[in-house]
């Protein structure tokens, strides 16, 4: 944990695109997946 900037922002991001990917496959397939229902948050 030198700087922590870019790596914070790049874990964040990473972060908020497999949610988004997530949240996008569950309106997709309008399948709820178990054990995933805001338990990462």
């Amino acid at each position: 944990m030198s700087c922590g900037f870019e790596d914070a922002a790049e874990m964040r991001r990473a972060e908020a695109a497999e949610a988004a990917a997530k949240a996008m496959a569950q309106l997709f397939e309008r399948r709820p997946v178990p054990g995933q229902d805001g338990s990462s948050s």
